[in-house]
């Protein structure tokens, strides 16, 4: 199966538009951005951000960055869990949008150890992997810890087959009604 020449065209326009609109984010964000990466400067020693190696865009391997928010050994002070918790972390993940390797709203970008999660994608649906991974997505939203490795292949799959401006509509909607109220108010 591949895109169909609608789902196609969106992809482009999508990849475009999440472009701009990164390019604006990190305009507005950088007093942010700056703040975030001078005081993980000094709470990590120096070593102010974690890169970790992802499948992309038709299984493409990239370097997902994020700013450092747990050491070595899994601690993280309470300046680390403080930018977990509010997604401060994820701030330098614009950058991969804006070099095309993710966008807003798609599948998790996978961590190339997640092997039991790429083998369940590859086993539902191959074509997990003909859209570019997102920051947030449909399986994020219909997150559940108790959630099998086959539930969350099962819904990249689904967001994959139903691919539209619609669905990345309810999606981002999803996101902003139980993501960020959950971040504000974690304790």
């Amino acid at each position: 199966m591949n895109l169909s020449s609608g789902k196609k065209c969106y992809f482009v326009i999508k990849s475009v538009l999440a472009f701009f609109v990164a390019i604006i984010l990190l305009a507005l964000l950088s007093p942010i951005i700056i703040i975030v990466f001078i005081i993980n400067l000094f709470d990590t020693k120096c070593r102010p951000f974690y890169r970790q190696k992802r499948y992309g865009y038709n299984r493409k391997i990239f370097y997902i960055y994020k700013f450092r928010s747990i050491d070595n050994n899994g601690h993280s002070s309470k300046w680390g869990r403080f930018i977990r918790y509010t997604s401060l972390d994820e701030l330098p993940q614009l950058i991969n949008i804006l070099m095309f390797r993710m966008t807003f709203i798609g599948p998790r970008p996978l961590s190339i150890l997640e092997t039991e999660i790429d083998e369940a994608r590859n086993n539902t649906n191959p074509n997990c992997y003909l859209v570019r991974p997102g920051l947030t997505g449909y399986a994020q939203v219909h997150f559940d810890s108790k959630s099998s490795i086959k539930q969350k292949a099962d819904n990249d799959a689904f967001y994959v087959r139903n691919y539209s401006p619609l669905l990345d509509l309810k999606i981002l909607i999803l996101t902003i009604l139980h993501v960020v109220p959950i971040t504000i108010h974690r304790k």
